[in-house]
């Protein structure tokens, strides 16, 4: 339950190094720095990074996709040599093409995008057989377009009756209704805001597509934009074709993508680090345990730096780094969830793991799920490049499947189905299931006090330890003597009243001693709502197998359908335990997070600043070993 400790590390050095023992501190993976820069990759908004970020965007378009590879993208590893042996200018020239291509496609979608809108625009105008010019060229007459039924036709006419007009209906198979109503210019224009008033239906036109082709009438126009949108797509596929050329130089790029994201990085730590002209100041943290290390990796620089180690002074507080055996390890994942554990206070990865375990399977509780679950990871784990942290994942899963598929079966879920054998009925005798997970909660509670013991023990606060200790007492005899009413666990709840009231408080006035003592001791209401919240254990683990089995009740109804019953009952077989699995791992692994989060760690959990997380190469497609 240790946590590893840290030593404060300073470095000095002349100006003109400061990049080799950057970098070499970067390969040993050894420091943690504390400059803000070394905490987050540099901003990607460098015109080289946008450019190759673009370009690798660009040829990944281009490559098949694979629905567990989208899933589980491909890890691609590189040593450190292979990282470092990369000429940038190599592939100079190819990421100009490639952008270039990319440019004239967008070009090309953006006209095809504008042609279209136009094409929408003018196919208002269908109804005209007659182009701008032919149009316009009327000297004294002008033209407006009016959609007409027959009573407005015939209240226009009255309208118009002492005006000289011509309205003729426009044949189309299109379009129904439309008129063209020809009038003297110096009539029409009192006309039209008439018609407006009275709410006739005045089409306005969208001139300025036809404007760019006066020539030309509506249809002929049409049929020019789709032969240019046509030429325009058959362009983009010649220049898709030749980008696709370039599809093997990906990974390169990628690689020089990575390459340059790095030697931003460095640089961005750079410009933060503590310097004057002449020389440079490292400032950060390293484990006591590779201390050494540290040292012989520097020796090489001989008097031209300094290098200074020292326990962390009174206010410091050193970056946590968490050190458990490969079986704990994944369970990791959950206190790096919650933060960070404070250097002087404990590890909770190996107490927080059997718990964790164990509630997770109650909460899915099918044995069926858990070799799917189980089997899924491993497969994952077989097929898969992973980087550790992805291992580690995974691994936690398969870990969540195991234990599912050992609780599922002392209960005799399969799948949805009861088996012949099972420990425990939960379906027939719920409330003893539910008392069992009250015990397990009663259990990690009290567990949690004897960390906070254990941490306050290990600070020298003797007097926290005893108050804790007490708390314990109570809850364990309180429940005993309402239970069986034997007189000694009276009297040792008194003692550990006693025991609260005296020593949770430093105070040296008796007085204020008890009554901090006495607010205190109202918090056993918190400790009781603390164990009554593992019920949720017993709630989720009873909807899986209620949902498992209207699965294959729905399945059993599909079944009965004539020839494709077996297809939908295979169907929702498939998809609804999938579903449920999916759904169930989910609130499993959230409520029973909870459970170690707000009931578990408020017992003893001690925050901390931040992990310890050594300087090393920054990449966003490689991982670097």
């Amino acid at each position: 339950m240790a946590i590893e400790k840290a030593k404060k590390v300073e470095i000095i050095g002349f100006d003109k190094i400061k990049y080799q023992v950057l970098r070499k501190l970067q390969e040993e993976e050894i420091i943690h720095l504390e400059t803000p820069s070394s905490e987050k990759l540099p901003s990607l908004e460098a015109p080289n990074l946008r450019d190759l970020e673009r370009v690798v965007k660009f040829l990944s378009s281009f490559e098949k996709k694979k629905f567990m590879g989208d899933i589980f993208p491909e890890v691609r590893f590189k040593n450190r040599e292979e990282f470092k042996a990369l000429r940038p200018e190599d592939l100079s020239s190819m990421t100009e093409e490639l952008l270039k291509i990319s440019s004239q496609i967008e070009e090309r979608a953006l006209k095809i995008k504008e042609r279209n809108d136009e094409l929408r625009t003018i196919s208002q105008l269908t109804f005209i057989d007659a182009s701008l010019e032919e149009v316009h060229s009327l000297e004294h007459f002008l033209i407006l377009f009016l959609r007409l039924n027959k009573m407005e036709r015939s209240k226009l006419k009255e309208l118009l009756s002492k005006k000289q007009f011509l309205l003729k209906e426009l044949p189309s198979q299109n379009h129904r209704n439309i008129f063209v109503l020809l009038m003297h210019k110096h009539d029409l224009a009192d006309a039209a805001g008439c018609l407006r008033k009275e709410g006739f239906n005045i089409l306005d036109l969208a001139l300025h597509v036809w404007a760019n082709h006066p020539d030309k009438n509506p249809h002929e126009i049409i049929e020019n934009l789709n032969s240019e949108i046509g030429e325009l797509n058959t362009q983009i596929h010649s220049l898709k074709e030749k980008a696709k050329e370039y599809l093997s130089y990906k990974d390169k790029l990628m690689h020089l993508y990575d390459f340059m994201l790095n030697e931003e990085y460095k640089n961005s730590i750079e410009k933060d680090l503590l310097k004057t002209e002449n020389f440079f100041l490292f400032d950060g943290w390293v484990l006591a345990e590779r201390e050494k290390e540290l040292l012989k990796s520097l020796e090489e620089f001989g008097d031209k730096i300094y290098v200074h180690t020292r326990q962390p002074q009174k206010g410091e507080i050193a970056p946590t780094y968490l050190k458990n055996n490969k079986v704990v390890a994944p369970f990791e994942i959950l206190v790096k969830m919650y933060g960070p554990p404070h250097p002087r206070s404990l590890d909770p990865t190996r107490i927080l793991a059997p718990f964790f375990f164990l509630f997770v399977g109650i909460c899915i509780s099918d044995a069926g799920y858990g070799i799917m679950l189980a089997l899924i990871s491993y497969y994952i784990l077989w097929r898969k490049k992973l980087t550790e942290t992805g291992k580690r994942f995974f691994t936690f899963l398969s870990y969540l499947g195991i234990a599912t598929f050992l609780v599922g079966a002392a209960l005799g879920g399969w799948w949805g189905r009861p088996a012949p054998f099972k420990i425990v009925d939960v379906m027939a005798s719920p409330f003893q299931f539910l008392l069992f997970c009250f015990v397990l909660g009663f259990i990690q509670v009290i567990t949690g006090i004897v960390m906070r013991i254990y941490i306050e023990l290990k600070n020298r606060n003797y007097q926290k330890a005893i108050s804790q200790l007490s708390w314990i007492g109570l809850l364990i005899s309180l429940p005993l003597y309402f239970v069986y009413k034997i007189s000694v666990f009276k009297a040792f709840s008194f003692v550990a009243v006693g025991g609260i009231l005296l020593f949770s408080s430093q105070s040296k006035n008796i007085f204020a001693r008890i009554g901090i003592g006495l607010y205190e001791l109202y918090g056993i209401t918190k400790y009781f709502s603390d164990v009554l919240s593992y019920s949720r254990l017993l709630a989720l683990g009873m909807a899986t197998g209620v949902i498992a089995m209207v699965i294959n009740l729905l399945a059993g109804l599909a079944f009965k359908i004539p020839v494709l019953g077996i297809v939908f009952a295979l169907g929702i077989l498939i998809g609804g335990h999938l579903f449920n699995l999916a759904i169930n791992l989910m609130t499993g692994f959230i409520h029973s997070a909870r459970l170690q989060f707000v009931e578990f760690f408020s017992k003893f959990f001690d925050l901390g600043k931040k992990y310890f997380e050594p300087l090393k190469v920054k990449t966003k497609y490689n991982h670097v070993v």
